[in-house]
């Protein structure tokens, strides 16, 4: 195909789709990646030649847009140049391919005001779309979109003293306001009457100054774009009729070097993460779990020593093989440690969680989604928002598909009792020396493939309950993803705690020493598995790149930066990186007690998740559009019920497992058991209503923010008087004639 020499000179040509395949250089921020429908290789053939109906070509073009009447009219050339719905004909997608494209193209530029740069792939089966938004029409998004900027110093009025003020720590975030207001004079405050003025500026390296070059770093391009994009387009409908390949941020490679450097790596093991780089390049959401995962690791170092400690002098008095005060102790002091130090976790990163979104401008987020692209359902008006949108009326078992899909819990959890049943038979009928240790690894390998297999079926009975938003979506896949792992991750254990002993017996009557072999085994062989896993994406990622590189080398190309990052495997959400820790949490608080090192253990495997993930996303994952949030959600949640279920359990294993208090009866057993359990949780209760959710700081500093927004862009003063002084709000007197007196009563 002859190539053109640019794009912008053949505006009025798209419908014939003329492009460049030069880059221009323009410092692009969002990446559209198309199918080349002039592509006349073999391995695109089977659907650049299929052949569609004029009717369907229609319906699925108007699918295309989000746009209103009089943008539709404008598209109606688009769509004479179809066949006629009323024609039997048909016509190849590769053409449909190329109204649809040129369509798109004509949206972003005429509708949107977007600057695009087109090329063509190496091996020129793609065309690469790369989009930039001028500042004019940034600002007007942010203001159509109520998008949150921080205010600059000069705009809140800090004194001298702001050091002795906390709550002046975070400069306050308020929507982006582009033109000017309606203002009241009001008595004793200047309003600022241009209000972009109010918000900080940046350099063109996202770093804050008071000359800066523009309003926006590099993650509210991103975003503001995006929801440009989205406004027109329905790119989730162009990605399921394989039009649109790809779409994802343009990586910036002197901030992702820093990252390289100074995050993705175990030199720096020690210090603490560079959480404000990190959220400037892959935003807040993603941010939130490494602040979470470093927060978690601080706290696992306080277990750790005292762990440490405890298992020393444990040992050392003989350990499960000597019963004895001071094991006794020992267990006890380190059961109840864990429990309650657990509580502390939840409770101290709530504050976190909260200081950071403070700083963040993100503390009253809530995130405004839109119905997934799967989302199954007929296009009618809403009655509740007036907004045409999808409704959907489930029927026959569609209906039932919620509980279909959480019943499903129970036949896999069949399986993994079945499975553990033969394991457990195997260890019983078998003579080994190192029996024990090899079960343990067996338990571990059949844990990560039950796992692996039910997620595939989870996200099938997700897809099936039909999820309106992202968010319902993601919430309802972790709590079955959840509910299976902890019966799968901790059955063998929970077996052997209390179970076994009632059933096959234990090893010289010593269940505690078979707990402990069980977990470090489980727990290792984990460990292994989790980095031989990590090697997966980068194999795939490896035949992606030479395969690609052989056929630009055929085309006699050489693959661009974009091209390289198109390669890369995606990154949905960090559901799987959790998961993985609050397993390994439970581990430690569920059955920590059983191997005093087991913190130790844990504090080691979160350092190394902490570089190993940075590493993953700095190398080897295409980079993620930066979410937005405020909170862990629902991980919190699940967090919080773990840290209960483990005081319950660590407690019955102290009771009955090692029997720590020398109870012989199994009544006064249950009876010290249900004492101590409830006493623990009544504590644990108590711990979390006395510590409050925010600090001070955060209380008063969002207040602050809060006026501060009022007086400064709304010109609504705090002071009631000062208001109605400045606005003249005075009440009307009662007329004379209706007028009545105290006196008149008694008259």
């Amino acid at each position: 195909m002859q190539l053109k020499k640019s794009f912008q000179t053949y505006k009025a040509k798209l419908i014939g789709f003329d492009i460049t395949g030069e880059n221009t250089s323009l410092p692009q921020d969002y990446i559209l990646v198309f199918i080349n429908p002039h592509y006349k290789g073999s391995d695109l053939s089977n659907i650049l030649d299929k052949e569609i109906s004029s009717s369907k070509a229609r319906k699925k073009f108007k699918k295309l847009f989000h746009l209103n009447k009089s943008e539709k009219k404008i598209l109606e050339s688009f769509i004479e140049a179809l066949p006629s719905e009323d024609s039997d004909g048909t016509l190849p997608f590769r053409e449909f391919c190329k109204h649809s494209i040129s369509a798109c193209c004509m949206v972003l530029q005429n509708f949107l005001g977007l600057e695009l740069s087109m090329s063509l792939s190496s091996d020129q089966d793609q065309v690469f779309v790369l989009v930039k938004a001028n500042e004019e029409n940034l600002k007007i998004q942010a203001d159509i979109i109520d998008y949150k900027l921080q205010f600059n110093e000069e705009s809140c009025d800090l004194g001298e003293n702001r050091a002795d003020l906390h709550f002046q720590q975070a400069l306050p975030h308020a929507q982006f306001e582009k033109n000017q207001l309606n203002r009241s004079s009001a008595v004793g405050i200047e309003i600022n009457t241009d209000p972009e003025r109010l918000y900080q500026k940046y350099d063109i390296n996202g770093n804050p100054t008071k000359d800066g070059e523009t309003f926006f770093r590099y993650v509210d391009r991103v975003r503001l774009i995006q929801s440009m994009l989205c406004s027109s387009l329905n790119l989730s409908e162009l990605s399921k009729k394989k039009i649109l390949c790809l779409a994802y941020p343009v990586p910036k490679s002197s901030e992702l070097k820093y990252l390289k450097d100074h995050w993705a790596t175990f030199r720096y093991f020690y210090k603490s993460l560079p959480l404000e780089k990190i959220r400037a390049y892959f935003g807040e959401e993603l941010t939130l779990y490494f602040a979470w995962l470093e927060f978690y690791a601080k706290w696992l170092s306080i277990p750790a020593i005292f762990g440490t400690i405890i298992a020393i002098i444990y040992y050392a008095s003989g350990g499960f093989h000597k019963d004895s005060a001071l094991s006794g102790f020992c267990l006890i002091s380190f059961s109840l440690f864990i429990a309650l130090s657990s509580t502390l976790l939840d409770q101290m990163w709530i504050r976190r969680e909260k200081s950071l979104a403070w700083h963040w401008g993100l503390h009253d987020y809530e995130k405004v989604e839109e119905q997934r692209s799967s989302y199954k359902g007929k296009f009618k008006k809403d009655d509740v928002s007036g907004k045409i949108k999808k409704i959907y009326e489930p029927k026959g078992l569609e209906k039932y598909a919620r509980l279909l899909g959480y019943g499903l819990i129970f036949v896999f959890i069949g399986i993994v009792i079945a499975a553990l049943a033969a394991i457990f038979a195997f260890r019983k009928a078998s003579n080994l020396a190192w029996t024990k240790e090899l079960v343990g690894i067996i338990n571990a390998i059949q844990i990560k493939i039950l796992n692996i297999v039910y997620q595939i079926i989870a996200r099938k009975m997700t897809d099936w309950e039909n999820q309106e938003t992202e968010r319902k979506y993601y919430d309802s896949l972790t709590l079955k993803l959840f509910c299976f792992q902890f019966v799968n991750s901790y059955s063998s254990l929970f077996y052997i705690a209390f179970i076994k002993e009632s059933v096959d017996g234990c090893t010289d009557g010593d269940c505690m020493s078979e707990l402990q072999i069980q977990l470090i085994s489980i727990f290792i062989t984990n460990l292994v598995l989790n980095l031989v896993e990590l090697g997966l994406p980068l194999l795939i990622g490896k035949y992606r790149l030479i395969k690609e590189i052989n056929r630009a080398n055929i085309a006699g190309n050489e693959l661009r930066e974009e091209e390289l990052e198109a390669l890369k495997p995606s990154f949905d959400s960090p559901l799987d990186d959790y998961m993985e820790i609050i397993i390994c949490y439970g581990y430690l608080v569920l059955f920590g007690v059983a191997f005093p090192f087991t913190p130790l253990l844990a504090l080691a495997l979160a350092f190394i998740e902490i570089r190993v993930d940075a590493w993953k996303l700095c190398f080897l994952i295409r980079r993620p559009f930066p979410s937005q949030d405020n909170s862990i959600r629902i991980w919190l949640e699940i967090i919080q019920i773990v840290s209960y279920i483990g005081a319950a359990i660590n407690i019955g294993i102290i009771v009955f497992t090692a029997n720590a208090f020398a109870i012989e009866d199994s009544n006064n057993k249950w009876i010290c058991f249900v004492m101590f359990e409830h006493s623990l949780f009544i504590i644990k209760y108590l711990i979390s209503a006395y510590i409050p959710d925010a600090p001070k700081k955060v209380i008063d500093g969002v207040t602050w923010g809060e006026r501060i927004i009022r007086e400064k862009l709304y010109g609504k003063l705090t002071d009631i008087e000062m208001e109605r002084e400045a606005r003249k709000l005075h009440f009307e007197p009662v007329n004379r004639e209706k007028f009545h007196k105290f006196d008149e009563l008694f008259t």
